[in-house]
């Protein structure tokens, strides 16, 4: 399993996304996708026979300007993690399933 790539919604919010209609903290799912860009989807409950709602996240007209999202990656070194988080993390390994093991172990290192 390769380690994901995370996007800094701090840095991207700045100046191009309106969260103020979400509702963040009601939401129980929140779905983003690079595909689904300028929506993000949301789930009210745990339903999985629910619909998705999807919203428009951008401030008007500003989505033309957001294509390229290479700038809004997080650093590999922003990912690091302290000796103590990591010592964890290896101890929950035995819980894990094993597809999960790699991309742990490669965190940690």
């Amino acid at each position: 399993m390769e380690r994901p790539e995370f996007l800094d919604f701090g840095q991207a919010s700045d100046s191009f996304i309106n969260i103020s209609s979400l509702k963040i903290s009601s939401q129980s799912w929140i779905q983003v996708s690079e595909a689904d860009l300028p929506c993000m989807k949301t789930k009210e409950n745990f339903n999985k026979v629910e619909d998705w709602e999807k919203k428009d996240i951008f401030k008007k007209g500003r989505y033309s300007k957001f294509k390229d999202t290479k700038g809004f990656y997080m650093q590999q070194e922003a990912l690091s993690l302290n000796e103590r988080k990591k010592k964890d993390l290896l101890k929950m390994l035995p819980y894990m399933d094993q597809k999960y093991h790699k991309c742990y172990q490669d965190i940690c290192k």
